[in-house]
């Protein structure tokens, strides 16, 4: 039996981290072995700290591609938030990394998501402008909106394009978005679309595991 890996993924705010605790949680609870690791951990077991650290250096796409090849998982299940797209395509993009290499990397996952009985939970966030960014204050909190608008200001992306606070933030990530979007539809393994602007979690928590179950 193919072990089962679970990614989600979305933009800030959308709730990639709480569900998959809740997943993970839930899955536990039926008696089936498994973890949940955050996208941010230091010992990430796909794309950790010292493989983020080299996103503003050449070639980031290929040690990526090498990193998922290497990806050998223990356990039932896995769930993986952010490690997708959040701290792979949205780094070559806001890094300035050619087009042809987010083609490139995103190409070579096919291969590499065959090897397990792999699902994707995509939280899509449809705003874009002020609003992307209001729904993302609301669910963050304004000091840590701020924080990622400065961050945000940083990037080659915002460099370059003279781009600024807010309108930083918008800009990067509503194309950071239109990539996952047009991603997404290009996978060949089963894909849930969640409107993450809705306001009822439990019922998105729920949607997400009757999914699973239909899943087997």
């Amino acid at each position: 039996m193919l072990m089962r890996l679970i990614l989600i993924e979305g933009l800030p705010g959308t709730g990639k981290s709480s569900l998959a605790g809740d997943l993970c949680d839930h899955l536990n609870s039926l008696g089936l072995s498994g973890t949940w690791h955050r996208e941010e951990a230091i010992d990430h077991t796909v794309i950790d700290k010292p493989l983020r650290q080299t996103a503003s250096q050449p070639g980031y796409a290929a040690r990526c591609i090498e990193a998922w090849q290497r990806f050998t998982p223990d356990g039932e299940f896995m769930v993986l938030e952010g490690c997708l797209f959040q701290t792979t395509l949205r780094f070559l993009i806001e890094y300035g990394h050619p087009e042809e290499e987010l083609r490139a990397y995103l190409h070579a996952l096919g291969a590499v998501f065959n090897r397990f009985e792999s699902s994707l939970i995509y939280l899509h966030q449809p705003n874009d402008g002020a609003d992307l960014v209001n729904l993302m204050a609301d669910r963050k909190g304004a000091d840590i909106v701020n924080k990622i608008a400065q961050y945000t200001s940083q990037t080659p992306y915002a460099v370059t394009r003279g781009l600024t606070g807010y309108a930083a933030i918008a800009s990067l990530y509503s194309r950071y978005r239109d990539h996952c979007d047009l991603a997404v539809d290009d996978f060949d393994f089963p894909v849930l679309r969640l409107d993450s602007t809705s306001t009822d979690y439990l019922q998105m928590r729920a949607a997400a595991i009757k999914w699973l179950e239909t899943l087997g």
